[in-house]
C-alpha cells in the first residue's frame, strides 16, 4: 500500500471516532505522509504507522485511530481547561460534562448562561463550553 492510502484509511477510522481530519492537517514528507492532530503526530509509510515512539503494522489502522482518538481527547480537554478556566471538566459514560465553579450572578442567568454543559461528542462539548465561557467573559465574570 502507499502511505497516502494508509493515511486515508486512518482518517476514515478517526472519523468513526468523531474526529474529522482536514486536508491541511496531512502533509507528504519524502516517502511518508504525516498527520497532525493537536500536539499529536502520526506518520504513515508504505507498510506501517509510527506514533508515540511505536510502529504499528498497516493492518492496525483501526487500533491506531482508537489510540490517537483517546490521546486527542486528553489533549483537547487540557487545552479547554487552559482556555476556559472556571469549570470542572468530567468524562461521563454518555459523553462530556462541565460544571461552572464560580459565582453565578443574575446577569449571567439573564444572558442565558448555562452553569452545566453536557454533550455527547468532544467537538460539541468544546464548542458549548467555549460559548458559555464567552458569555461569562462578556458579562464580566
Amino acid at each position: 500500500m502507499t502511505p497516502t492510502v494508509l493515511m486515508n484509511a486512518l482518517r476514515e477510522h478517526l472519523a468513526a471516532h468523531g474526529l474529522y481530519v482536514q486536508d491541511d492537517a496531512v502533509r507528504h514528507v519524502g516517502d511518508a505522509v504525516r498527520l497532525r492532530l493537536g500536539d499529536l503526530e502520526v506518520t504513515a509509510t508504505a507498510d506501517s504507522f509510527a506514533w508515540d515512539g511505536h510502529h504499528h503494522p498497516a493492518e492496525q489502522a483501526g487500533q491506531v485511530a482508537e489510540l490517537l482518538a483517546e490521546a486527542y481527547e486528553e489533549y483537547a480537554l487540557r487545552w479547554l481547561k487552559s482556555m476556559c478556566p472556571g469549570w470542572d471538566y468530567r468524562r461521563d459514560p454518555d459523553g462530556f460534562r462541565a460544571l461552572w465553579l464560580c459565582e453565578l450572578p443574575q446577569r449571567l442567568m439573564d444572558a442565558g448562561f448555562r452553569a452545566e454543559v453536557a454533550e455527547k461528542t468532544l467537538r460539541a462539548f468544546v464548542n458549548a463550553v467555549r460559548k458559555q465561557s464567552y458569555l461569562a467573559h462578556i458579562n464580566g465574570c
